[in-house]
């Protein structure tokens, strides 16, 4: 058992939180950055995020370096702590601590399965998600929203992008 409280906001702080994710019969992982804006204590259920929070923030970074990572959306914690709503960012695969073996994970639709179980293992199910995305971050939160019908969504209520990527085609044929 837990016990010792921790208040991440008032203190300003989050915490690296180490998670494994079974992946295609195989062990994946990643680091969840977290902000809670309430104390932590024992619950009674083995998730970051519980009932206890009506909403989380689930954050996805951006790409491009395997240097990005979710430690990227603590400022974001930092503006919804008077809120009460906690911050949830992953390392997204290939990037930060999360696994660097990208077998399995190399199809847009690969990864967003993944996050889905990472989601699936960090929050209650009781507990909505607001899914947001920074540049190719918000590409996957783009894709959830454009197949947001299909059940595997459903506890996605809100899907929020910040500074998409743009279309560098311009609409041509390249």
């Amino acid at each position: 058992t837990m016990d010792t409280a921790v208040n991440l906001h008032e203190e300003g702080k989050s915490i690296p939180v180490h998670v494994d994710v079974p992946w295609q019969g195989r062990r994946t992982s990643t680091t969840v950055y977290t902000s809670l804006p309430k104390t932590i204590e024992p619950r009674g259920h083995n998730y970051l995020v519980g009932p206890e929070y009506p909403a989380v923030i689930f954050h996805l970074h951006g790409g491009g370096t395997p240097t990005a990572t979710g430690k990227n959306a603590m400022s974001i914690a930092s503006q919804m702590a008077g809120s009460n709503i906690p911050v949830l960012a992953p390392d997204l695969p290939g990037h930060g601590r999360a696994t660097r073996k990208m077998e399995g994970l190399m199809s847009a639709e690969e990864q967003v399965n993944w996050i889905l179980e990472v989601i699936k293992k960090t929050v209650h199910p009781s507990v909505k998600v607001i899914l947001s995305g920074h540049s190719w971050g918000g590409e996957f939160a783009e894709y959830m929203y454009r197949h947001s019908d299909e059940e595997k969504y459903k506890q996605i209520s809100l899907f929020f992008v910040l500074s998409a990527p743009v279309d560098v085609s311009l609409g041509g044929d390249e």
